[in-house]
């Protein structure tokens, strides 16, 4: 039987080490377990169609930024770094009118009047809060805006 100098040895080592090493680096999971979390959007019983719905940690515990686009059926689907849904916790809940994100490269000729803000479009003001949890009813995410 051959045996292996120990610089052979050495880089068959590396070579079978360095795969290994390197798949547990990358980006840390910061979210952790999240939970499905949709719903739909109205005001005064009509549809909210557009936007964005985000929900903010009322105490800091979840580090992301769950968010999700208001569809033109009024629902909502939020994620957190790319994972579909939540983590679990109480959050100030914020929707922002389409008009309030701009697309610098679709800006239009004339903009609109610019409206006065609404207590729901500040995590410093809403009054909208959900509590996110495993077994939600499935109502349990809808929000009204007054």
């Amino acid at each position: 039987m051959h045996q292996l100098s120990p610089a052979t040895r050495s880089l068959c080592l590396l070579f079978c080490l360095v795969p290994l090493l390197l798949s547990g680096c990358g980006k840390p999971d910061l979210v952790g377990k999240v939970v499905p979390v949709s719903g739909k959007v109205t005001r005064h019983g009509q549809l909210v169609t557009g936007g964005l719905v985000t929900f903010y940690s009322e105490d800091g515990k979840v580090r992301a930024i769950p968010s999700g686009a208001l569809e033109a059926n009024g629902t909502y689907r939020l994620t957190t770094e790319g994972k579909v849904g939540a983590p679990p916790g109480k959050y100030k809940v914020i929707v922002t009118p389409p008009g309030a994100i701009v697309d610098p490269n679709k800006l239009p000729e004339h903009p609109p009047e610019p409206t006065p803000p609404q207590p729901h479009e500040s995590a410093d003001t809403t009054p909208l809060r959900k509590e996110v949890a495993e077994n939600a009813p499935p109502d349990a995410y809808d929000i009204e805006l007054k």
